[in-house]
């Protein structure tokens, strides 16, 4: 019964676990060695093997022609195919409405399928070239807007520095003029005490005059 119970296939997570080797890799800036290069030449990607010297299969290995130059700019071929793509289907156009044999037309379809597979072959190759210019606009969007939000942040702390200045030279006038006006206040009842002095002691002469005028 064992070996007539099919195999169920195994549930794989759309985000599965980095490999275990990924512990020895920590933020403390330690260099550390590659990770190591699978013994079997494969490797699982999201859940799917992969070989390391996995290549796309050419055209003349599926079966199929090759109908523009490899050794070209895949750009320019692409043209090429289009322009000739439209060719072709205006001949067919033509081949319809002539009520032309059933083989041309068919062998008009089949130029047609093999141009149009060409350019998807084409425009295959150039996903590469493609992902790394979107990753280079990404990264150069993220740099750029961490440069804004540095530049706002700079311009904020420069504001705030200005601001603090501002109120530690207002907090320095303010407390000389404290003391200036403590000043005055201890001048003042300085010059207070002087007078009532100086009252009191002419009083006391004038008691003493007093005094004496009585006793003649």
């Amino acid at each position: 019964m064992g070996d007539d119970v099919e195999q169920e296939p195994a549930i794989v997570s759309d985000f599965p676990a980095p490999p275990s080797y990924y512990l020895s890799y920590g933020p403390n800036g330690t260099p550390l060695p590659p990770p190591p290069i699978p013994e079997d030449g494969s490797y699982t990607l999201f859940g799917v093997p992969r070989k390391l010297n996995e290549q796309t299969p050419t055209l003349e290995v599926q079966g199929l022609k090759t109908l523009y130059d490899v050794n070209s700019k895949p750009k320019d071929e692409l043209k090429n195919l289009v322009v000739a793509s439209r060719t072709k289907f205006v001949g067919l156009i033509r081949l319809l409405a002539q009520h032309a044999d059933r083989e041309e037309v068919n062998r008009q379809f089949e130029d047609m399928d093999m141009h149009f597979i060409n350019m998807l072959y084409i425009v295959n190759e150039m996903r590469s070239a493609q992902a790394k210019t979107d990753l280079k606009k990404i990264m150069r969007n993220h740099n750029e807007a961490k440069r804004r939000t540095i530049a706002v942040l700079n311009e904020t702390i420069e504001k705030a520095s200005k601001d603090l200045e501002a109120a530690f030279a207002s907090a320095a006038e303010l407390s000389a003029a404290d003391v200036a006006m403590n000043e005055d206040s201890v001048s003042q009842s300085q010059k207070t005490d002087d007078v009532t002095t100086a009252v009191d002691a002419a009083f006391r002469k004038r008691q003493v005059l007093d005094l004496s005028m009585d006793a003649s």
